[in-house]
């Protein structure tokens, strides 16, 4: 079986068919562009909505301790257990705080990538197969 191309058979014509071809280019590469900022525009609500639950985790757990805490401090015997209950209380919130910040920004870290990673991916030079 034989394939034939039809020649335009006036300049204008091949002029035409030119525009055509550009203006079909122009709409793939919008509907790619509006495809990944789509895809990262859900993965920037996804974000938001992971960095809240993990931001009220935190709060939770921060707020069961700290109950604990005040029930323990009113069942203090004397000054010196108060002190102690207070120094280790201050202690592990510190360490506690570094280790959400930790946490937060990791996540953080990994939800932007998702959100900029199809915008990456469509600019990024694209690789022979």
């Amino acid at each position: 079986m034989t394939t034939t191309t039809q020649t335009p058979a006036t300049p204008n014509e091949a002029a035409e068919a030119g525009v055509r071809a550009r203006i079909a280019g122009a709409r793939q590469v919008a509907g790619e562009v509006g495809g990944a900022f789509g895809a990262g525009g859900k993965a920037y609500v996804a974000g938001v909505l992971d960095l809240g639950r993990a931001l009220w985790g935190f709060g939770r757990e921060i707020l069961a301790e700290s109950g604990e805490h005040v029930r323990a401090t009113i069942r203090a015997k004397d000054l010196r257990e108060l002190a102690e209950l207070q120094a280790a209380y201050a202690q592990r919130r510190i360490e506690m705080s570094a280790t959400y910040t930790k946490e937060f920004a990791d996540l953080a870290r990994d939800r932007s990538e998702a959100v900029i990673a199809p915008v990456a991916d469509l600019v990024a030079p694209h690789k022979a197969a």
